[in-house]
């Protein structure tokens, strides 16, 4: 199977060839696809364009869309993660051998220089953790940095990977430094922008100084998409804050994934590691709550969130919103398989 992938930085994409086989026309790192369509891979279809910075939320929310709907690329984008490490353990999680269709990950925008963690202590060690696929493999994916640059670079290369879609539906779960390069270039497509959190200003229920990571990590890259939303449907999805119980994740939403294919993929990688994502079991400080995974699956039932405030919110219970999770995610049928 081929094995590529797409980098971009500022200005320009590198493409980083990684296994056996050339790079291809577009050269793209393949993951799997729910739904492959031979031939004309699935032209005038709707698509799914998922842009993410690969912390544990955002490996239990791809799947979700992958079983679901049709992706056209998933993009990496420096924040929890780094994005070369990120495509490279993401393609490794999600990719399924043989598939008829496989979905491009690119390696997308990092911070324009170099970014102070020092106010998140614990960063350093999630971002260790997620470039081996929350500790799936022993040691990280590092592409070979030898690789050509794409004369293309991240718009050209994300428009052409979204030319055969009717619409496109972009899920960001990340820092908005990859969006902010691409999106101009495919808005005539863009059907709605879903993005985790509240809205950077407008929301009534918004704590005053009080944003999202994924804006604070990329301040400047947020205040621009917050000015290219305008004229889009750009919907912001947050997790009820009260409840009986925490929104969380917990054990039975992955024990209760198939062993095999890509539900037994994603159950590997969160069972290896329960420190980062478990209630009972984080460490250090460390929060987890269905952030990213509630995003994804407003894009799979929208019916089931009421506005509040600036912000979209499941109406649920998180009982039965685990249930939901696990059973999406072995919905999942490779077909073109024997």
């Amino acid at each position: 199977m081929m094995i590529s992938q797409f980098r971009s930085g500022a200005l320009n994409a590198v493409v980083l060839a990684v296994g056996v086989a050339a790079a291809s026309a577009l050269g793209v790192f393949p993951a799997s696809s729910a739904h492959a369509v031979d031939g004309a891979s699935g032209a005038g279809q709707p698509c799914v364009l998922i842009d993410t910075d690969f912390d544990i939320d955002d490996l239990m929310a791809i799947p979700q869309v992958i079983a679901n709907r049709r992706v056209a690329a998933i993009i990496t984008t420096e924040g929890y993660a780094l994005p070369a490490q990120a495509a490279s353990a993401a393609m490794k999680v999600f990719g399924q051998p043989g598939l008829s269709r496989d979905i491009p990950v690119i390696v997308g925008a990092s911070y324009p220089g170099t970014r102070d963690t020092s106010e998140w202590p614990w960063l350093l060690s999630i971002r260790d953790s997620m470039a081996r696929a929350n500790d799936l493999f022993a040691v990280p994916l590092m592409p070979d940095a030898r690789t050509p640059a794409s004369p293309g670079g991240l718009p050209s290369t994300v428009d052409r990977l979204v030319r055969d879609c009717s619409s496109v539906d972009v899920l960001v779960i990340g820092a908005f430094t990859s969006f902010v390069k691409y999106s101009p270039r495919i808005r005539a497509k863009i059907t709605s922008v879903v993005m985790q959190s509240k809205p950077l200003r407008g929301d009534p229920t918004q704590r005053p100084g009080h944003i999202s990571f994924n804006c604070q990590y990329d301040l400047s890259a947020c205040e621009t998409a917050f000015s290219q939303l305008r004229g889009l449907r750009a919907v912001w999805v947050d997790v009820p804050r009260d409840g009986p119980e925490p929104y969380a994740p917990n054990l039975a939403m992955a024990e209760g994934l198939r062993p095999t294919g890509l539900p037994g993929s994603v159950r590997a990688a969160l069972l290896s590691n329960l420190s980062t994502w478990e209630v009972a079991s984080t460490v250090d400080g460390n929060k987890s709550l269905l952030w990213d995974q509630s995003a994804s699956t407003y894009l799979l039932h929208p019916k089931l969130y009421a506005k509040v405030g600036g912000h979209w919110e499941p109406t649920i219970p998180v009982e039965t919103f685990r249930r939901l999770w696990t059973e999406s995610i072995n919905r999942w049928n490779p077909r073109g398989m024997s």
